[in-house]
């Protein structure tokens, strides 16, 4: 690689051919070595056990990763010195990561990689003896949904408490991660981290304030709704007083409702609804499935959670998810098929670094497949399933409006407040968790297990910051709902072409594209909110 690199370095770039011709030669190798990593990131996170991967993985995160970082700027600074680079379209993204290197940084970088992978293994170790049987964290979720108060209770108990107990080697990994991180913005000349991965995430469309008001228009708007609909569930569960445990239980009480029991049900279900959207979408699970391309069944020593990955060899997504058989574990699937379309439609871009939308649109590929998905499971499903579906699915919506502005809340704190201890973190995530939370939904008793909300938050430890994208992508993909369910072909053509345009033009141009308007203010969070009323009336 190395030796790829240091020649590619000495080529001669002074006509625009050579120019051209050097861009697309630097492409190819990048996508090769991103390969690389991603192969063995993909590796690693379906067997977190297996050493011969975890070195695989370190190999590539302490030796290839650092050593290209070193020839990229180089590269990139080749490529600002040419006369033609101001006629380039991923100029600013270039300006950008030059501003944003220094060679003592990589060996932060390194270390930080390293508690990255140690808190990533800690996550897939979460595992939970329950009623004679050993359940991963995917598992044992379900039985939240359980129509049995005290199975719901035990299970809620048995997760938080567990991990709970795992709270120092947490908080060491995050004390770590935060003092990493805020060397490396020093070092930058930054006053703190935060500043930092802004520019690293390319946000150059909304500012930290804004994250602000999200939180302030979340809580006016979305939490007094939320907290209706909870009202409605404690009545529906004829219980006195709403516990955490039964926040996930069906308004039927029906139950987990079991969607699927192994891969291939879940594949197979995942393809007739796929195909009553689009069938094209219904194609790409038939091509994913026939490449070995899904790991989608939760089992021990595998990490946590769910990601659409790629590698440009083969130029095609990897599904990875945890399911156990829930209405919950099948929306996770079509979310990543979302990300896979995106994938799919933006791949033949040539530049990498303009391949991909950056993540506030990227969610919204994802978002809106399940809200589309939720549309065509109507005729699907035992109507007082579906009327469960719904009854859960607003549930999560609302719930999730309100979580994303606790986790970007907490990283705000954490990163502003690099000195603050252990004890301070933990009050001020109890705190503000307490403000964004419905008030009809009594902890007592187990307040200090609120922190286990974030301590099993991955995006904290491995993406920092990267979680207000997911309420920018939800206003997004709630306004091209309703135009789906009003005229479906316009929806599905604004949909794909949002997708198919990566990262070619800025992020409020591709909410244009989309037919969308790019706002996560108050005004748009109180229309949204609206719409959800109107769902709540409608469908339950």
């Amino acid at each position: 690689m190395e030796e790829k690199l240091k020649e590619l370095l000495l080529k001669e770039v002074k006509t625009k051919q050579e120019f051209e011709k050097f861009l697309k030669e630097y492409f190819a190798l990048h996508d090769e070595i991103e390969t690389t990593g991603s192969r063995a990131h993909i590796n690693w996170t379906r067997w977190t056990n297996k050493k011969e991967y975890e070195e695989e993985y370190k190999k590539f995160l302490y030796e290839i990763k650092p050593l290209y970082k070193k020839y990229l700027h180089k590269i990139f600074e080749k490529i600002r010195e040419s006369e033609f680079f101001n006629s380039l379209n991923f100029k600013r993204f270039v300006e950008t990561k030059i501003s944003l290197f220094k060679e003592e940084n990589i060996e932060i970088e390194k270390k930080e990689e390293e508690f990255k992978m140690k808190y990533g293994k800690l996550n897939s170790e979460f595992v939970f003896e329950f009623k004679g049987k050993r359940l991963t964290l995917s598992e044992i979720e379900a039985k939240l949904e359980s129509e049995k108060r005290d199975i719901r209770e035990s299970a809620f108990k048995k997760i938080y408490e567990n991990i709970y107990q795992k709270k120092e080697d947490i908080n060491s990994i995050l004390d770590n991660l935060i003092n990493l991180r805020t060397q490396r913005a020093i070092n930058l000349g930054f006053e703190n981290y935060r500043d930092v991965r802004w520019k690293e995430l390319l946000r150059f469309d909304y500012t930290p304030e804004d994250t602000d008001n999200y939180r302030k228009s979340v809580k006016k708007y979305i939490l007094p709704l939320y907290e209706e609909f909870l009202e409605y569930l404690k009545q529906k569960l004829e219980i006195d007083e709403l516990k955490p445990w039964d926040v996930s239980a069906s308004i039927f009480k029906r139950g987990e409702i079991k969607l699927f029991k192994n891969q291939k049900e879940l594949i197979d279900f995942g393809k007739e609804i796929a195909n009553l959207i689009d069938p094209y979408f219904a194609e790409t699970i038939e091509i994913l499935e026939k490449n070995d391309r899904l790991d989608l069944m939760a089992r021990e020593n595998k990490q946590q959670g769910g990601y659409m990955s790629h590698t440009e060899d083969v130029k095609l997504p990897f599904i990875f998810m945890n399911g156990s058989g829930t209405i919950d574990n099948f929306m996770t699937f079509m979310h990543e098929l979302g990300h896979s379309i995106n994938y799919m439609l933006s791949r033949d871009i040539e530049n990498p670094f303009l391949r991909f939308q950056t993540s506030e649109y990227a969610e919204v590929g994802s978002i809106t497949m399940e809200l589309f998905t939720l549309e065509e499971l109507k005729n699907k499903l035992d109507e007082e399933i579906y009327k469960d579906l719904c009854s859960r699915y607003l549930s999560r919506i609302l719930k999730l409006l309100l979580h994303i502005g606790k986790i970007d809340g907490f990283q705000h704190f954490i990163y502003l407040n690099p000195d603050a201890d252990y004890t301070e973190r933990e009050n001020y995530f109890i705190e503000l968790d307490k403000s964004l939370s419905a008030s009809n939904v009594k902890w007592n008793g187990f307040g200090h297990l609120r922190n286990v909300i974030w301590y099993k938050q991955r995006h904290i430890f491995s993406y920092p910051f990267y979680y207000i994208d997911y309420g920018i992508a939800t206003i997004g993909a709630l306004n091209l709902w309703k135009i789906y369910k009003k005229d479906k072909n316009k929806a599905l053509e604004l949909y794909k072409k949002g997708l198919s345009i990566g990262g070619t033009k800025t992020l409020p141009e591709t909410f244009e594209e989309t037919g969308l308007e790019f706002k996560f203010d108050e005004p748009a969070i109180s229309k949204i909110s609206e719409y959800l009323k109107e769902f709540f009336k409608e469908t339950i």
